[in-house]
């Protein structure tokens, strides 16, 4: 349906008809999202979200704009979503959560926005705030220091891989000026709308134990704890490809490890938070909860080792992993590693080299994972 060389590192943007609905955005040969289109307007529908892993960025960051919220009148949060993709996202979320959330999304290739537009939008402007800018320097000169509650990341190139100043230390730690040091979701002053932490929230592809898919994740957890604060994952069910990572901004009373700020992010909480928000956002296609329910609190991220630890939290509260027939044999597996049964399976990426890759054995590193020149501009 459309096919367009970039410059921007996209290689050959297309969009492929499945169908009469179904509508797929690819760079190269590497899928980039999925839209649902009406045959009879050949228009988006913005209720519908096909991929696992944007239900469960969805569920997530409504759950997290739910915390402490009362019924009472409340201030949109403010959320700057990284990546166009095919739309499918920004769009479900333009659809059902536009009285939550005062959203805007940054895409650095006009090629994606006019395949977009052409195929999607029946050759209409995006309906939503889309900017072509790219976003570090987007979040740079346009973007004012602590006035994000949400920053939502999916970004990816015609290789399958992250743009890399998308997940160097000092975007990771501009992500953080950005982001408030505290909301608050509610302008009740009860106690129930304690203040929460803003959230950082980034798609990235998975892998089983020792692949560099894998080692890619470490190193991204590694890296938002030491930039923003604690870090979280979220298993994607029934697409294990793909793990959604979490960090919270940390804030100095939340430094001490019984004020950790992801206390408040119980998987029972969560679930219920999930649910609640989408149920007012009338989003009732799928279980909210489902998609979240299967946190885990990451521990001991190392760069220079590549290695964490995911940990259950409240382990003393309800356990999530009772499999049925509809949640998938995967479920509850390897923590949120892909299961080695699933990449025999199918075909899977391999996994992009960060610069940290190659400095196993470079005397720069200090003991946190960054060279001292990083730790002096710090």
């Amino acid at each position: 349906m459309f096919s367009k060389a970039s410059d921007r590192s996209n290689g050959l943007v297309s969009v492929a008809a499945y169908g009469p609905n179904w509508r797929s955005l690819l760079f190269n040969e590497v899928e980039q999202g999925l839209a649902w289109v009406d045959e009879r307007t050949n228009t988006m529908d913005g209720t519908a979200l096909a991929r696992e892993y944007l239900r469960a960025m969805a569920a997530m960051t409504v759950a997290h704009a739910m915390m402490g919220q009362s019924s009472s009148k409340r201030e949109k949060d403010a959320m700057l979503m990284i990546g166009l993709g095919s739309g499918a996202l920004p769009f479900f979320m333009e659809t059902h959560f536009k009285n939550v959330f005062e959203m805007e999304t940054v895409e650095h290739d006009p090629v994606v926005v006019e395949a977009i537009e052409r195929t999607c939008f029946n050759n209409k402007k995006i309906p939503f705030r889309c900017v072509i800018d790219d976003a570090r320097e987007y979040l740079e000169t346009k973007i004012a220091k602590d006035s994000l509650d949400v920053i939502s990341m999916d970004a990816f190139d015609g290789k399958g891989n992250v743009p890399e100043h998308l997940v160097s230390r000092e975007f990771f730690r501009l992500c953080g000026e950005k982001l408030k040091s505290s909301s608050s979701p509610s302008s009740s002053s009860s106690s129930s709308s304690k203040e929460r932490s803003s959230m950082f929230i980034m798609n990235c592809f998975n892998g089983v134990r020792g692949s560099t898919a894998r080692e890619f994740v470490h190193v991204i957890c590694a890296r938002l704890e030491k930039s923003i604060g604690p870090v979280m994952t979220i298993p994607v069910y029934n697409q294990p490809c793909n793990v959604i990572v979490v960090a919270l901004k940390r804030v100095d009373e939340c430094r001490e490890e019984n004020k950790d700020a992801r206390v408040r992010y119980a998987r029972d909480t969560l679930v219920r938070l999930a649910r609640e928000g989408f149920e007012r956002g009338n989003a009732k296609e799928w279980d909210a909860g489902e998609k979240v329910e299967g946190i885990f609190w990451v521990v001991d991220a190392d760069e220079r080792k590549k290695t964490m630890r995911e940990i259950e939290p409240n382990k003393n509260t309800r356990h999530f992993f009772t499999r049925t027939k509809k949640e998938g044999k995967y479920r509850g597996r390897n923590g949120t590693y892909m299961p080695k049964e699933f990449a025999d399976i199918f075909e899977v990426y391999e996994g992009q080299i960060t610069d940290a890759h190659s400095r196993d054995n470079n005397d720069d590193y200090d003991d946190d994972g960054y060279d001292d020149d990083d730790d002096e501009k710090r």
